[in-house]
Order: C-alpha cells, then structure tokens, then sequence
C-alpha cells in the first residue's frame, strides 16, 4: 500500500482522495480498511497530507491553539465571528468536542461572559472605524474590514455597508469598478467616437482602459466590439500614426505586472515591440520591467 502511494508521487500523480477514489477506488477501499482513511494512509507514507490537500487535520489541541491565537489577535470569540475568520475551527470545534461552548471551556474561556462580553456597535463606532481606515492607507471594502462584526452591525444600523460608507464620507471602491454590458461598451466607444477620441487599439488600452479590456472579455476582442458599435476597424487602424519607442515604454510600463506575458496584449502592440527593439523581452528592459 505504501509503496503504490509513494510511487504515484514519483510519477507526479495526484494524490487527493476526490482524485484517487475516481481512478483507482479499490486503492481507495484498501487504505481505508488497512489504515482507517486516505489521509492516514498518506503519513504512514510519510507524505504531508495537508500540503497535498490544502485542508488542515484538526486536534483537539490545535483547536484550542486556534481559539488562543484568535483571542491574542483581538477577534471575538463569539460563535459568529469566529465563523467569519475562520471557518473551519467552529466546524471542527462541533465535530472534536461537541460544541463551540465545550471548545470555549476547554480553551479555558467562559461561554457566556464571551457572548456577554460583545456589545453591540453603534453609529459613531462605525464611522469612527471606516475614517481611521481610510486616513491610515487601509481597505474599505467590506470582505476587508476587520473585525467582520462591524460590517455586520453596519447593515443594521445603516441599511448597507454603502450606505455607511457615504454616512463617513468615504468613497465606496466598488464604485471605482462599473459592472460593464456589451451596451455599456458600445455606448463607452460611441462616446469616445463624439468626443473625436482616437479609436484605434493602443488608444483605448493606454486611455481607456477598463472600457478596453471589458470590450475584449465581452466580444473577443477591441476589433469585434468596435464592428459591433457599427465602426469599420479597419478605416480606424488606417488612421492611426505608427508606433514610436515611447509609445512601447509608455503602455509596459502601465501594464507593468502583466507586462512580462506577450499573449496578455494586442498583437499590434507585440508587433510593434519586436519591431522596435527586436524582442518583447528587449522591450520590457528598456521599460525598466524584469522580463521575471
């Protein structure tokens, strides 16, 4: 048994239990009956089942090292929060000792001055909260706020986390992200068209963007969008100047953490760069970008 385990991770074969018990459940069936489950199986292999599975095996003492670590971060030990943080520890406090209270006394915690401990956030502490983000540099989205039970208690009290947001008088960064359609970007393109803005490819990358890459998700390509919008992609290339040097250097180094995968960009602009500097690689030094 151990022998077949450790040759299918010399061959490179996947040694997760959803894959073994697909291509090879009698392997599975005799793991289970020698060792009591495939992850046991796996460490008597010497094999690290957690790095293979990305899933952690829950001790009792490790849920109690989790519950103390959680509290020296400062995160409520209250069943909700935790579960927000974390939520396996809650799941795997239920299945190890019975319940999150039995995992709370046996960590040493007393259940009920925890829930009692929790008081409730009010307007000002909301506020308060989102500003002293916002000025320290920090993320307000909510999936980024910490701790959860502020955004929770935000919905109660404001209707929304938005809705807080605009009481702080802190820009909303979703905002920033407009949920783009197929009819947003042809009126985003016939709006560039009158306002006599160039339409050709390295425009609408270097300018615009977000409407650039919403048109290439939503159609295809810059090419497909622009038919669509009723635009002959061809008259618009005619008109558009050669690339120069500086145009290159100007679009990597906006695209700088894309920069190093030519297929990520227009053709036009891969072209262009192997023409002027001989190769994309030769294009990202000159941009001061690490090929890496």
């Amino acid at each position: 048994m151990i022998r077949t385990i450790l040759k299918m991770e010399l061959e490179g074969a996947s040694l997760k239990s959803r894959h073994v018990r697909v291509v090879d459940p009698s392997l599975m069936a005799a793991a289970t009956r020698h060792f009591g489950c495939w992850g046991k199986a796996m460490t008597a292999a010497g094999i690290d089942f957690e790095a293979v599975t990305n899933r952690r095996a829950w001790t009792v003492g490790r849920v109690i090292k989790a519950i103390h670590q959680l509290d020296r971060q400062g995160v409520a030990l209250n069943y909700a929060s935790v579960r927000k943080v974390d939520g396996g520890l809650p799941q795997a406090a239920r299945k190890l000792l019975g319940s999150w209270d039995s995992a709370l006394h046996t960590a040493g915690y007393d259940p009920e001055r925890v829930r009692a401990s929790r008081c409730p956030w009010t307007h000002d502490e909301i506020i308060d909260l989102i500003r002293d983000r916002a000025a320290a540099g920090l993320p307000v989205a909510s999936y980024n706020v910490a701790p959860q039970s502020a955004e929770t208690a935000s919905r109660r009290l404001f209707g929304s986390w938005k809705a807080a947001l605009r009481a702080a008088g802190v820009p909303n960064p979703s905002a920033e992200f407009p949920i783009w359609t197929k009819v947003t970007v042809i009126e985003g393109i016939l709006l560039r068209q009158q306002a006599g803005e160039a339409l050709h490819c390295f425009a609408a990358a270097h300018q615009a963007p977000r409407l650039y890459d919403a048109a290439r998700r939503l159609f295809g390509s810059w090419r497909e969008a622009l038919d669509e919008a009723g635009i002959d992609p061809d008259i618009v290339r005619r008109r558009r100047r050669p690339y120069a040097t500086a145009d290159i250097v100007a679009y990597l180094k906006r695209h700088a953490k894309t920069a190093h995968r030519a297929g990520d960009h227009p053709q036009s602009i891969v072209k262009a760069a192997r023409r002027l500097f001989g190769t994309w690689h030769a294009a990202l030094n000159t941009a001061g970008i690490s090929p890496r």
